[in-house]
């Protein structure tokens, strides 16, 4: 069972953001998994061109998008591959990076009718899935 999660938030916004509604959304989804102790997620809060580049680099597609993530760990649906190598006990198994983009998502909110923070905190959610081996067509 996860004991603690730490969220590393790099910010190019002023918007607010509680990193205690951050863990809670992280917690739901991986108490579904078979992970225990400390885990740590970096997220980065940026801006259209910052994300058009990683997207461009890593996914080449050269267009802003509203998330993106970046797995450190080998799981698949939760649970560790074969290939997994266990870190020390005492030390915070990083998960990953989730990168949201903030202007892409304010219009993606609008668009849906929701609320920046409603749109924001399900696609972090969405992020956090992704790292733990959860992707679109098994979801």
């Amino acid at each position: 069972m996860i004991t603690d999660i730490i969220i590393k938030i790099d910010k190019q916004t002023d918007e607010p953001i509680s990193e205690d509604i951050l863990k809670q959304k992280a917690l739901l989804i991986l108490h579904q998994t078979s992970l225990s102790g400390i885990v740590e997620i970096d997220l980065t809060i940026c801006d259209e061109s910052f994300i058009q580049k990683l997207n461009q680099k890593f996914r080449n597609i050269d267009k802003p998008t509203d998330v993106l993530s970046f797995p450190l760990t080998q799981l698949y649906r939760g649970k560790p591959k074969k290939s997994f190598f266990p870190i020390a006990p005492d030390e915070p198994l990083h998960l990953g990076d989730i990168i949201l983009c903030h202007p892409y998502i304010a219009k993606q909110a609008k668009e849906l009718n929701h609320s920046f923070k409603e749109e924001f905190y399900h696609l972090f959610e969405h992020g956090v899935k992704h790292l733990v081996g959860f992707h679109h067509k098994e979801n």
